[in-house]
């Protein structure tokens, strides 16, 4: 969906702000990275309760921050040139996921080794958080560590979850709401737009905005462990574990086709090429697109 979502925006918009309205795109944008920061919540939980801060700290550094240094690297080379404003964007713009959820686990973390990992504490740092100025990508982490403590607490309560997992009537009401949200959503509420400031303006945007994207990624969740249940995919269990690099490597194949296919008219084929190109190269060769796949080579 990543992939698919900036196909729109770089390739077939070619970033023409009407890209907003489209409507795969907001589909597309209402829940994905917040229903990716539950699972990873979700998932994190049992290494967060492992060791301490250094240590955890360390391992996430080698798994998340370092491979966007080397990439970062890489991609300066492939475009020859270097300057503050670009080191700046793609350091932190292109991959700015990784470090927002670098900053979730750090920060989820902390409040575990001061034994203030309770949903009501995890609410006041929230609120602290949101405090903060929206400088660089922190609007980003601001929007993301909200649904990240959501998955990491909803492990502590998995239970309940499996209860309600097989609730068709649940399922119904919440398609039905999300559609609500769905067709309510505008420009404004893209968090690229209106951002997190608080201010009188800007506070019912960004309520509905999590509103909104909470209800939708629990209805896609919902929907797809239905399907799972019924039609089990084994091969698209080896897709998700290799999702880090399609996002990855869908940038390089953005940048690539935008300069090799100036010349095609017909911007659908770069969209088929970069919808499904990426994805199946990152699926065929995992381990050597990894540039930290060399330290554990060489045991650094």
């Amino acid at each position: 969906m990543v992939v698919l979502g900036h196909t729109i925006q770089f390739i077939i918009y070619n970033q023409d702000p009407t890209f907003w309205n489209n409507c795969v795109f907001k589909f597309i944008y209402i829940f994905h990275m917040p229903l990716f920061m539950c699972i990873s919540g979700f998932l994190s939980f049992r290494s967060i309760q492992r060791g301490g801060i250094k240590d955890l700290v360390g391992r996430k550094f080698l798994d998340l921050v370092f491979p966007i240094i080397m990439w970062s690297i890489s991609l300066l080379l492939i475009k020859r040139s270097i300057s503050c404003y670009l080191v700046s964007g793609i350091l932190f713009d292109i991959l700015w996921y990784l470090w927002a959820l670098f900053f979730c686990i750090v920060i989820t973390k902390s409040l575990k080794f001061f034994k203030c990992d309770s949903i009501g504490i995890s609410i006041f740092a929230v609120i602290l958080i949101m405090l903060l100025p929206d400088n660089g990508i922190m609007f980003l982490i601001k929007f993301m560590l909200p649904f990240f403590l959501i998955g990491y607490h909803c492990f502590k309560r998995r239970e309940i979850l499996e209860k309600y997992s097989g609730n068709y009537l649940l399922l119904f009401l919440l398609a039905l709401l999300g559609g609500y949200c769905y067709s309510s959503w505008d420009r404004n509420t893209f968090i690229y737009i209106s951002k997190m400031t608080l201010n009188e303006t800007n506070v019912p945007i960004i309520i509905f905005r999590f509103f909104s994207s909470l209800i939708v990624s629990i209805s896609i969740s919902l929907f797809c462990f239905q399907i799972y249940k019924k039609l089990p995919f084994p091969t698209m269990n080896k897709i998700g574990s290799k999702s880090l690099y399609i996002y990855i490597l869908q940038s390089y194949f953005f940048l690539g086709f935008t300069r090799c296919f100036k010349s095609i008219a017909i911007p659908g084929s770069k969209a088929w090429l970069s919808i499904f190109f990426a994805p199946l190269i990152a699926v065929v060769r995992k381990r050597p697109l990894a540039p930290y796949s060399l330290m554990k080579a060489f045991h650094i």
